[in-house]
Parts: C-alpha cells; sequence; structure tokens
C-alpha cells in the first residue's frame, strides 16, 4: 500500500490524542500530559509538511511509524493491562507506570527530533535560496548587495 499523506497522518494523531483524552483517568499523570504534548509537536511537523513536503524518504518514514506505529501502541498496550496492575512490579523490576512514563518520553524526545530536523532543513532551504538569489541577482557593491531597488 502507498504511504499515506500527511492528511491521513493528522486523522492518525487525531486518533491518538482522543484515546488518550478518553482513558485520561487510566493513565498517570505524567504520562498523560506528554502523550499531549507530543501530539501538538508532532502536528507542528505534519502541517510543515502539508505546506512543504520535505521530501525525504527516512524523515516521512519516521514521522508516519510514530504517529501510526509507535505512540498508538505504546498507549493500547498500557491501557490494555487492568488497572488493579500497572502499579505491580514485573520480573525487570519495573511497573508498568513505570515503562510507560519511560517510553513516552523516548517518544517525545524523538518527536522532538523531527521538530528541529524539519525546522533545521526548512532554514537551510532558505539559506541556499538566499545564496543563490545574491549569487544570480546580487550585484555586489561595497561592503554588500545592490539588488536596483531604490
Amino acid at each position: 500500500p502507498a504511504a499515506p499523506g500527511a492528511g491521513d497522518l493528522s486523522s492518525a494523531l487525531a486518533w491518538v490524542a482522543a484515546l488518550a483524552r478518553q482513558n485520561k483517568n487510566q493513565l498517570p499523570a505524567d504520562a498523560y500530559v506528554t502523550v499531549l504534548e507530543t501530539c501538538q509537536t508532532l502536528d507542528a511537523v505534519i502541517d510543515a509538511e502539508t505546506r512543504q513536503p520535505s521530501g525525504d524518504a527516512r524523515f516521512e518514514y519516521e514521522l508516519t511509524a510514530l504517529v501510526r506505529e509507535y505512540l498508538p501502541a505504546v498507549l493500547r498496550s498500557y491501557l490494555a493491562i487492568p488497572p488493579s496492575m500497572v502499579g505491580d512490579r514485573q520480573p525487570n523490576g519495573r511497573t508498568p507506570n513505570e515503562e510507560l512514563v519511560e517510553q513516552l518520553q523516548l517518544l517525545s524526545g524523538q518527536a522532538e527530533a523531527l521538530h528541529s530536523s524539519r525546522h533545521s532543513h526548512t532554514s537551510a532551504e532558505l539559506t541556499n535560496t538566499g545564496n543563490f538569489l545574491r549569487e544570480r541577482f546580487g550585484h555586489h557593491q561595497r561592503g554588500g548587495f545592490d539588488f536596483g531597488v531604490e
């Protein structure tokens, strides 16, 4: 199947946020906040991709996987655990609550990395365009460029 478009990602992300809101009382407070903040960050990335696609296949894959796979899987897995057991220590010594918080922090960090990458890529494109325009149309004058505008 074809990779989903940015609009499809917006719907998938809205679904994740709605799932978190519906289960607010079942999620630890810090986990709930992290999910919503991660969704806001990813929403900004999706909006930027909608306005001007990066064309970077790896970036698009990471964004899609985060929105469609990783974030929903973590929430679904946690919500499938009976509430009476989320504080119980597992064989690894951690509770499901601790696992959830850590996994959401990892996903939040990846969302921030995508956000930074997306915007640094956009800034670099603007700089490249400016360099091209200065080279192509700028007339080098003492200490600056004269674009012929008076």
